[in-house]
């Protein structure tokens, strides 16, 4: 039966698939049809208003849920709702930066698994402190609001994303064209 109650992930990573393939794709051409024709980056970023509510309130009812005995359903909805939240967050991201920068994308997604593994180790290598000291609902609140801070960036992206880009421009250029001069890129 805890075998089973993973096909809630597996049922929050299909529906995160189609909600930053399908949906995510055709919110970003309303996006731009709104913004006279013009696509940027930062359309892409509204698909994480979804996981900046979706993320707390899962974690929120996991740990709530765990700490006062919550009928097993709920813990399985919860389930679901932290795999789609990842997996959003994780898609959209990587959809950002190729549509940013697609010429060093090869290097950006790099940096993006080197980080995501080092924050994999942190979490898992400092959960169990953390749960002890607090317990399921303080933990797992704590752990909510930390998702609805980074859930929550998106909003800046938004707001300061392009002239971020703009401002880096030509140290961007430089770099491709250090890669193409070094054989790493094609010009």
């Amino acid at each position: 039966m805890v075998g089973l109650s993973y096909l809630a992930c597996m049922v929050g990573v299909i529906a995160a698939a189609l909600y930053t393939g399908l949906i995510s794709d055709w919110m970003t051409l309303k996006l731009a049809r709104r913004n006279k024709g013009i696509f940027e980056p930062e359309q892409r970023l509204w698909g994480f208003a979804v996981t900046t509510i979706v993320l707390p309130a899962s974690l929120i009812l996991w740990g709530v849920g765990a700490a006062h005995h919550v009928h097993w359903f709920g813990l399985i909805v919860a389930m679901c709702g932290t795999a789609f939240s990842n997996t959003c967050g994780i898609t959209l991201s990587v959809n950002y930066l190729v549509d940013s920068y697609r010429d060093i994308s090869g290097d950006g997604m790099t940096t993006v698994i080197i980080i995501r593994n080092t924050m994999s180790f942190a979490i898992g290598y400092g959960i169990t402190p953390w749960l002890t000291n607090l317990g399921y609902q303080n933990c797992f609140i704590s752990a909510a609001f930390v998702g609805l801070a980074a859930s929550s960036v998106f909003l800046l992206m938004t707001w300061r994303g392009k002239s971020l880009r703009e401002m880096y421009r030509i140290k961007y250029w430089e770099l491709v064209k250090k890669q193409i001069d070094m054989g790493m890129l094609h010009g």
